[in-house]
């Protein structure tokens, strides 16, 4: 049952952040990339844990939905992967090298 609600609200903010994901041509398009990072890095608590890692699974080249990002925390650019299982704390500025 846990499983199939963690699917549930991953669905539902994949659809959430579909959107952004897009209109940043799902990683391709910096700035777009980047204004849309710093917003969905900008929202707190439960719903800041999610909508971020639905994000970065559409923009990062690899971005595991077992993975967290905290508040504050954001990759500067979508070449980054990220495995299964990570999690990033808070005001963490990512890259990529």
């Amino acid at each position: 049952m846990h499983k199939f609600l963690k699917a549930c609200v991953n669905g539902i903010f994949l659809a959430l952040a579909f959107l952004p994901a897009a209109l940043s041509g799902f990683g391709r398009v910096t700035p777009v990339y980047t204004f849309s990072a710093h917003a969905c890095s900008s929202v707190p608590g439960g719903i800041g844990d999610f909508l971020p890692a639905a994000y970065y699974h559409m923009t990062l080249r690899a971005f595991d939905l077992s993975s967290r990002i905290s508040f504050g925390s954001f990759f500067a650019h979508p070449e980054a992967h990220i495995g299964r299982a990570v999690y990033i704390w808070s005001y963490c500025i990512l890259g990529w090298l």
